[in-house]
C-alpha cells in the first residue's frame, strides 16, 4: 500500500511539473516600447498656439537641432527644461546671431512649464530669417526636453504705449526702443504683473515686480542700456492673466 501511494504521489508531481513547463513555454513577453523620434519640424511662430510646447530628446553625447523661422523682426525668448532633471544647454545661431545659455532660467517664470536654476534661457531681438536652436546636455547624458518659443513683434518707443494680452504660459512680448538709456519701462494691469527684459548688446537682464505701485512693475534704465530691448510682461501668479498696458517713458 505504501509503495502504491508513493507511486501515485510521484505521478502527480510529474504531471504538475509538466503542466508548469507547458505554461512557461506558452508565455510570450510584450515587445519593448518603440522609441519615438523627436519632432524636429521648424518652429514657425504664429502658426500654433502661443503656449505650444515642443517635446523631444537629446541623445547621449549629442545635440538636437530645431529650426526657427522668423518672419518679422521680433522679440524672441527661448526656454527649455529637461524632463529627466538633467542640465540642458542651448544655443541659437543663424543670420548673424550666435547666443548660448546654460543656467539662466530662474530669472523668468512665464513659460508653460516650470523652469529651474539649471535650465537655459535665451532672449534676443531677431531679424527675419532662419535660425537653429541647438539643445544639448552639459555632461553628455541622454535626456528628454520641453522647449517653448515666445515671440512678439510689437515695438514700443519713447512716449508710446501698447495694450497686450497675458495668459498662463503665454506672456506678452514686445520690443522696447530706447535712445538715451535714461528711459523707464512700465506695465499696468488689474493683476499682479512683472516685467523682465534683456539687452542684446551686452546680454544683461532687467527685472521688476512692484516698483510702479499697486503691484505694477517699473524698470528705470539709469543709463545702463540703450537700443532695442526684449521685454516680457507676465503675471506674478502663473495662473493669472488679462490685458496689460506697457509703455516707455
Amino acid at each position: 500500500m505504501r509503495a502504491a501511494h508513493t507511486r501515485r504521489m510521484l505521478a502527480a508531481t510529474t504531471v504538475a511539473a509538466a503542466t508548469l513547463v507547458g505554461l512557461t513555454a506558452c508565455f510570450i513577453p510584450s515587445p519593448p516600447p518603440v522609441p519615438q523620434a523627436p519632432n524636429t519640424d521648424p518652429v514657425v511662430p504664429g502658426t500654433s498656439g502661443a503656449a505650444d510646447v515642443r517635446e523631444g530628446f537629446v541623445e547621449a553625447g549629442g545635440t538636437t537641432e530645431i529650426e526657427l523661422e522668423v518672419a518679422d523682426r521680433s522679440a524672441v525668448v527661448l526656454g527649455a527644461v529637461s524632463t529627466d532633471d538633467e542640465d540642458l544647454t542651448m544655443r541659437l545661431v543663424g543670420d548673424g546671431a550666435e547666443l548660448e545659455n546654460d543656467d539662466g532660467s530662474s530669472e523668468l517664470d512665464a513659460f508653460a512649464f516650470e523652469m529651474g536654476s539649471r535650465d537655459p534661457l535665451i532672449g534676443a531681438v531677431l531679424e527675419p530669417g532662419s535660425y537653429r536652436i541647438q539643445l544639448g546636455e552639459y555632461s553628455g547624458d541622454r535626456t528628454g526636453f520641453q522647449l517653448q518659443v515666445l515671440t512678439g513683434s510689437t515695438v514700443v518707443g519713447v512716449g508710446e504705449s501698447a495694450s497686450l494680452e497675458v495668459a498662463p504660459g503665454a506672456p506678452a512680448l514686445f520690443i522696447a526702443r530706447v535712445t538715451t538709456g535714461q528711459e523707464s519701462i512700465r506695465a499696468e494691469a488689474e493683476f499682479d504683473s512683472v516685467l523682465w527684459g534683456r539687452s542684446s548688446a551686452d546680454d544683461s537682464s532687467l527685472m521688476d515686480d512692484d516698483s510702479g505701485g499697486d503691484s505694477n512693475p517699473l524698470i528705470t534704465l539709469n543709463g545702463t542700456v540703450d537700443g532695442d530691448l526684449v521685454m516680457v510682461a507676465a503675471a506674478y501668479d502663473r495662473d493669472e492673466g488679462g490685458m496689460v498696458l506697457v509703455s516707455v517713458e
